[in-house]
């Protein structure tokens, strides 16, 4: 069964580089081997290792996405539907309230041959600590349909199990995953974020037809917005609405503040992580302008 199972795990991997990716690592490398690291938690390996993440972008924004990613130091890997990266989970936070552009953020795991309910458990059972599903999502590419409805049975299955086991402590909604099925294995992510990204937390009220706060990133950096530099850059929208355009442009480059909302990643990783250092604004104060023939805008 174990050479089997290298077998299979082999093809996966020569799958995965034959059509341009980095190849995902096995499940046993999700776990600790160390013996030294034996009196430490669980989670304890999702905060020390770089760990796989899925940023998720409209088509056509890939490239735009690629270059806001390495603006702020991380290198990542066109693939479609989205870039692919790797970085340390206390490094996330903090992203997520630096990018303007995905839609969503997913914690992956391993890609693994799932041929049995008793393999399905093993690759969900590969969660970070501090993750609590309460959602498993069946998606699949070039796959039949009669094995995507036995992934969706048995994944709800498994989640009836050990949903209570993972604990309920009433700290944020539950955690969604995402199974996604090709020919060649299945693919395990989580919602790192904890809902979509363009839910920045600052919108109260909105109007008839409200800008999406993602669709307004793409227009300034289609723009080349440069937001804050030496020589103030200006921007007047003249059909401001509820003002989305000129507040993305606002905060340009700049991370959104803790209060505004929290992320799905930052409850896994307590309580190691620590609030992130207050950053100094920058010079060249952008002028923005924002004008509506709408009295009610």
């Amino acid at each position: 069964t174990d050479r089997l199972h290298r077998s299979q795990e082999r093809k996966v991997q020569g799958h995965i580089r034959m059509n341009g990716h980095r190849p995902l690592p096995p499940a046993a490398s999700y776990q600790n081997t160390d013996p030294a690291m034996d009196r430490q938690t669980p989670n304890d390996a999702f905060q020390r290792l770089p760990q796989r993440f899925f940023a998720a972008v409209e088509p056509g924004v890939e490239a735009l996405a690629l270059a806001e990613l390495q603006r702020f130091g991380v290198v990542g890997t066109q693939v479609y539907g989205g870039l692919e990266f790797e970085a340390k989970a206390v490094d996330i936070p903090l992203l997520l309230r630096l990018l303007r552009l995905p839609g969503r953020l997913w914690w992956s795991g391993p890609q693994l041959p799932v041929r049995s309910v008793q393999a399905l458990a093993g690759l969900l059972g590969q969660v970070p600590g501090g993750c609590q599903l309460g959602r498993i999502d069946v998606v699949g590419e070039g796959v039949d349909s009669r094995r995507l409805a036995w992934l969706q049975h048995s994944a709800k299955a498994w989640l009836g199990q050990h949903a209570q086991a993972l604990g309920e402590d009433g700290f944020g909604p539950p955690d969604r995953a995402l199974l996604r099925a090709t020919p060649t294995g299945v693919q395990l992510r989580v919602d790192a974020a904890g809902g979509p990204l363009y839910q920045r937390g600052w919108r109260t009220e909105q109007g008839e037809a409200p800008l999406r706060e993602t669709a307004a990133a793409r227009l300034l950096a289609e723009a080349g917005w440069p937001g804050w530099q030496p020589g103030g850059p200006q921007l007047w929208d003249p059909m401001c609405g509820s003002g989305t355009l000129v507040i993305e442009a606002a905060t340009w480059g700049r991370p959104l503040p803790s209060g505004l909302r929290s992320f799905a990643l930052e409850r896994w990783l307590q309580p190691a992580l620590s609030p992130a250092p207050r950053q100094p604004w920058p010079a060249g104060l952008p002028t923005l302008l924002a004008s509506d023939r709408d009295p009610e805008a």
